[in-house]
C-alpha cells in the first residue's frame, strides 16, 4: 500500500471504556506530528499505529499499539473488530 501521513499537532483518538458511560473514556493527544493521521488504499481510519481499522468490514483486524499518541487507548494491542467509527476534520 501507499502511506501519505498528514501532519497535524491537534490530532486526538478516545475510546469509551465503558459504553453505558462516556465519562469513563481515555483520551490521547498526538505526541509526533509527523505521524498523526494517515490514508491507504487497503484501510480506513489510520492513526499511525495507535488506531488501525484494516481489512474488510474491519472484521477482527483491527489494533491499537501506542505510538505517536500520549495513551494507549485499550488495554491490549490484540486485534478486534469494529462496529461503527466516525472520522471529523475541523478546518479553522
Amino acid at each position: 500500500s501507499n502511506n501519505n501521513f498528514g501532519v497535524t499537532k491537534d490530532s486526538f483518538i478516545f475510546s469509551f471504556e465503558n459504553v453505558d458511560n462516556i465519562e469513563k473514556h481515555i483520551l490521547s493527544r498526538v505526541k509526533n506530528e509527523s505521524k498523526a493521521i494517515c490514508s491507504a488504499s487497503d484501510c480506513g481510519a489510520y492513526f499511525y499505529d495507535d488506531l488501525v481499522m484494516w481489512g474488510y468490514n474491519f472484521y477482527n483486524s483491527s489494533h491499537c499499539r501506542k505510538r505517536s499518541y500520549e495513551k494507549q487507548i485499550r488495554n491490549t494491542e490484540n486485534k478486534f473488530s469494529v462496529e461503527e467509527f466516525e472520522v471529523f476534520q475541523i478546518i479553522k
